[in-house]
């Protein structure tokens, strides 16, 4: 594979790549650091690449792999907050836009308070937009595995979200 071919390949997802890194990591330092860290690796196999029939989901399960790596080592900074760019209103009124900005704020705050994988499962399908399938190659568990966590993860997160309305936090 030449270097303009891997290029091509790898940069269709390099966005994807750090958001996913930049989610299990809150931090997007790390997460620079962690996905060129997963390219060099992609770059040293790239004979092997075409054998991948998802090389985008072969690609996540990478990152995922090199995120935990970080994670564990002894130099990680743990509760990074995580700081996003504002999401736009969409046409509505100052006061509707102030809700839902509140609504995904306590989403976000909620689901890292579930276990990792559903966090991540989550993630995978409700952020980055992926299909049951992906999720399962990524996370390397079956596709009702990923179908019943991601149930209880948005059962969870909907039960905290009617826990604070009632309670109006």
């Amino acid at each position: 594979m030449t270097p303009d071919e891997f290029t091509k390949h790898i940069s269709a997802f390099s966005d994807k790549l750090y958001r996913f890194a930049h989610k299990m990591l809150n931090d997007s330092e790390r997460a620079k650091d962690a996905v060129p860290d997963v390219c060099m690796k992609l770059w040293r196999q790239r004979d092997q690449l075409h054998a991948f029939e998802k090389l985008e989901a072969w690609c996540m399960r990478l990152v995922k792999n090199r995120c935990i790596d970080l994670l564990r080592s002894p130099a990680n900074r743990v509760d990074n907050l995580d700081k996003q760019n504002e999401r736009r209103s969409y046409g509505h009124s100052p006061d509707a836009f102030t809700e839902q900005k509140d609504t995904l704020h306590r989403i976000k705050s909620f689901m890292k308070k579930l276990p990792q994988k559903q966090s991540m499962v989550m993630h995978l399908r409700d952020v980055e937009g992926m299909s049951y399938q992906e999720i399962a190659d990524i996370m390397d568990i079956t596709m009702a595995q990923v179908k019943i966590t991601l149930f209880r993860a948005r059962k969870a997160i909907r039960t905290q979200l009617e826990n604070a309305n009632a309670y109006g936090l």
